[in-house]
């Protein structure tokens, strides 16, 4: 797999789900040291997503990371961590992330993709 993961394109996006579905800390490991070399922004997207699929907590604390400190890659991490369709605690470390981050657009993502309940 890690083959395709160096080519790009859409065996390196698949290669990237692959991974993230395997749902352990050792593929959750190899995207994140993929995520640290990529310079790429649409496949960084890729690889936030396909970590958020891991499922693993070093992953939800990387990418909540992103949004609170407003870095490159908040709104794509948002994203990926809103189609998680996330627990309510894990929702609530978003939020206090998006408010930290202090980005207006985050902001706004976030009450798009967060609605709130009966709202």
């Amino acid at each position: 797999m890690s083959r395709f993961l160096c080519k790009g394109g859409a065996a390196y996006e698949e290669a990237a789900f692959a991974l993230g579905l395997m749902r352990t800390p050792e593929a959750f490991q190899a995207l994140e040291a993929l995520w640290e070399r990529e310079a790429e922004p649409s496949l960084s997207g890729v690889l936030l997503s396909a970590m958020a699929l891991t499922g693993q907590p070093e992953a939800f604390d990387l990418l909540i990371r992103l949004i609170a400190d407003d870095a490159p890659g908040a709104g794509r991490a948002l994203n990926a961590l809103a189609a998680l369709r996330p627990s309510s605690a894990l929702r609530s470390r978003i939020e206090a992330a998006v408010d930290r981050g202090g980005n207006h657009r985050i902001r706004q993502a976030y009450a798009q993709q967060f609605p709130k309940a009966g709202g």
